[in-house]
């Protein structure tokens, strides 16, 4: 854990790393991200977490059943993603939480939105998407549903009063820009009625992502960064599903980073067919999510049950 303080503000992060690699960083800023992020990852991390996390055994469908829903040029692990946004056990969510209210941090122009419309139907009554930056398409989308709204602000800034508001709160590639990620959670925490229901679901980069994506967001996650924030739930199961692996890696290293590096074409945008079947061929490798080298993790956090909604 490690503190900081943004705009005359106490914040709580799980890395001490305090550069963003959302912006244009120069070279001793680049090295210092870098070696910032393997010592986080690395070098300090030797002893055991605080609370071992355990892992969710999850089976993503075949391929066939969902490449026609999908960007098919996305890398791999936001296909992986998506994939797993879209077989998510939802129905197990449904029955679990009755009338379902969403939180969505970093909703982006709110596109999730309708896939939650779709898999929960009239037991959506809520969603609250909240975004750092304005989308012109919150307006139209606030318009045509009655059931959305929408807020600027930073993920640290939720009150208490939406926090309360929601039993379902997901995220997709947004703690890792969150300055005091930790925060977040110590918020949400706090915000919540003694035995209240919630699940969370939050996908973030896994230590892999640091050597893939090199300059991206304040951090990745381990194991010890997870028993961190599971200690502020200790009444709560926390678990990890695995997204990725060894095959997915190397294919983002080889077609994606280094190309972006040598400033030279990505595969997936000069030949899409093949960039295509390899990245069929990981897949059907990795869809079941056990590998020890994931390239990201989804953490899914169960609060005010008597019995887990998914087995581990």
């Amino acid at each position: 854990m490690s503190t900081l303080v943004s705009g005359g503000r106490t914040l709580v992060s799980t890395t001490s790393n305090h550069i963003s690699g959302d912006v244009h960083l120069g070279l001793s800023d680049k090295l210092k991200y870098l070696l910032g992020c393997v010592s986080n990852n690395y070098l300090g991390r030797i002893r055991e977490p605080q609370r071992c996390i355990p892992s969710i055994h999850l089976e993503l469908p075949p391929i066939g059943r969902v490449q026609n829903e999908l960007c098919l040029t996305s890398s791999p692990s936001r296909f992986y993603s998506d994939v797993l946004w879209r077989s998510f056990p939802w129905e197990k969510v449904r029955d679990a939480l009755g009338k379902v209210k969403i939180l969505e941090i970093g909703c982006g122009s709110g596109s999730r939105f309708q896939l939650f419309s779709e898999v929960f139907k009239a037991s959506l009554v809520r969603y609250i998407g909240i975004d750092i930056c304005f989308h012109p398409e919150w307006s139209k989308l606030q318009q045509k549903d009655a059931r959305v709204h929408f807020v600027q602000m930073r993920a640290e800034d939720v009150s208490r009063e939406i926090f309360a508001f929601a039993n379902l709160i997901v995220s997709q590639s947004v703690l890792e820009h969150v300055e005091g990620d930790l925060e977040f959670f110590i918020s949400q925490r706090s915000a919540m009625l003694l035995g209240t229901k919630v699940i969370q679901i939050h996908v973030v980069p896994a230590l892999i992502s640091l050597f893939l994506y090199l300059w991206h967001g304040y951090r990745q996650y381990s194991t010890f960064s997870f028993g961190e924030i599971a200690t502020n739930y200790p009444d709560a199961r926390c678990a990890l599903i695995r997204l990725g692996g060894v095959w997915s890696n190397l294919l983002h290293l080889l077609t994606i980073t280094l190309p972006s590096l040598m400033h030279i074409p990505q595969l997936r945008h000069i030949s899409k067919s093949l960039y295509l079947c390899l990245l069929h061929a990981c897949y059907a490798r990795e869809r079941f999510l056990n590998s020890r080298v994931p390239s990201f993790y989804a953490l899914v956090v169960e609060t005010g049950f008597k019995r887990h909604i998914l087995a581990c």
